[in-house]
């Protein structure tokens, strides 16, 4: 499934390379709401905000 996700260039290939040199495995989904951010970790979803409220 092709996900429609762009992140910002100048900040998602270091934390990208850093999450995955630690053995940890990204999985993009499409949701209902495009502003929500959500991290889920082994199931449990254990963050979420607008994507507004965050800083760049």
């Amino acid at each position: 499934k092709d996900c429609q996700l762009h992140p910002r260039p100048t900040t998602w290939p270091s934390n990208q390379a850093m999450l995955l040199a630690d053995g940890h495995q990204l999985v993009f989904e499409e949701i209902q709401d495009w502003n929500m951010v959500e991290l889920i970790v082994n199931g449990e979803n254990i963050f979420h905000c607008n994507i507004t409220d965050l800083d760049f």
